[in-house]
């Protein structure tokens, strides 16, 4: 509850904010997309704390206190949240979005395509901020429900390489859904031990775009 107030205050207007913006995800601007379906790695290494994230998140003052409070988000997954719940704000009203969730396993948000309204987003918001981590890293499967989602523009976000497939079998399953559809995939690195070289490759492939945050 404390941090869900915390990001209710943040993304009304409590400070402003270089990094965490509406309609940004990681500096991926979805300002005028249609449908989106994140793709999000909640797996056990996720819990390990950085810094780099918070600082790209912005800052008021040394001594602000949401400045303070920011800088105690040390989990990386708390940073997920926040740029989550913010580029959720800022998508257009009438478009659609979706989240896969993928550890272990995947967890996909809805059936189908969710309508961006105030009430869904609080919905959600809500939502994703009681995500916990854990478990292994099922990117393939997690691409697969994304890709087959229904959404134009999927963003995969991950710290690490999969552990249920290689990277090349996730490439091969994006070119097979990319060979007649004009879907974008772009993609997020997170932390010292992201697999830069796929998600670079993945992004570049399928008309996306590459973020890296260590």
């Amino acid at each position: 509850m404390k941090h869900a107030l915390f990001l209710a205050s943040l993304l009304s207007g409590g400070c402003a904010s270089a990094g965490v913006q509406p309609g940004l995800f990681f500096g991926h601007d979805l300002r005028k997309e249609q449908s989106v379906v994140y793709v999000l790695d909640v797996s056990g290494p996720m819990r390990e704390a950085s810094t780099t994230i918070v600082d790209d998140a912005g800052t008021v003052s040394a001594g602000d206190p949401v400045t303070s409070e920011l800088r105690k988000l040390r989990d990386k997954l708390d940073k997920v949240k926040l740029h989550l719940i913010a580029s959720l704000k800022g998508l257009p009203l009438g478009s659609t979005f979706n989240i896969v969730l993928f550890s272990d396993g995947v967890l996909k948000l809805s059936p189908d395509m969710i309508p961006v309204t105030p009430e869904n987003v609080a919905l959600v918001g809500a939502f994703v901020d009681n995500l916990e981590t854990g478990g292994s890293t099922n990117m393939f499967a997690a691409v697969e429900a994304g890709l087959s989602a229904g959404g134009h523009h999927i963003i995969l976000l991950a710290d690490g390489l999969p552990t249920s497939s290689s990277p090349q079998e996730i490439l091969d399953l994006a070119a097979r859904w990319n060979d007649h559809r004009q879907l974008v995939i772009s993609t997020v690195g997170v932390g010292p031990d992201q697999a830069r070289e796929f998600l670079q490759q993945l992004a570049a492939q399928n008309n996306g775009s590459f973020r890296s945050y260590d």
